[in-house]
């Protein structure tokens, strides 16, 4: 013989019954007022304390806030307008070398400056780097022509790229 378990119903529910019936049962969860005291103990609601006055908030401050943005555009603007200077400072350099046909190590080191600068098809306009540079990409020296001829190729990549995007 097999003994079958005892059907749960709301009225006779009890804290050990965990079957969907008592889960389900909205009725008896209504009606429940917090833990079962022991049959015959004094039951007290437990007290709650009053709310503590909440501390006056501080204005707000005009200063703005870092979140989780890689960068203010304001920030970002800055950064292309210091960029922007940086490539016409170098450019002014190359041309005062460029005019008293300098072949050392100043040269090739505004070379490898403007390579690491990042620049726009208008920055070039600008700044006339591609005729600047024009004179040294067939330099004796050799780090000078290397360096100069791998500016311009970029350049030249860089002018065709925004070509074939119109």
């Amino acid at each position: 013989k097999t003994a079958s378990a005892p059907v749960s119903t709301a009225a006779n529910a009890t804290a050990e019954d965990t079957g969907p019936a008592a889960a389900d049962d909205m009725d008896a969860w209504a009606k429940d007022s917090g833990p079962v005291a022991a049959p015959g103990a004094a039951t007290s609601k437990p007290r709650v304390p009053e709310a503590a006055a909440a501390p006056p908030r501080p204005a707000l401050s005009e200063e703005p806030v870092a979140d989780a943005m890689d960068c203010w555009v304001g920030d970002q603007l800055q950064q292309e307008a210091l960029q922007q200077r940086k490539l016409h400072v170098l450019a002014a350099r190359l041309r005062k070398l460029a005019d008293v046909k300098s072949e050392g190590a100043e040269v090739c080191e505004v070379l490898e400056a403007l390579e690491r600068i990042p620049v726009t098809v208008e920055g070039l306009k600008d700044t006339q780097l591609g005729l600047l540079t024009q004179a040294f990409k067939d330099s004796p020296n050799s780090e000078i022509r290397t360096a100069a001829r791998r500016l311009r190729r970029n350049w030249k990549d860089l002018v065709q790229a925004g070509a074939s995007s119109k």
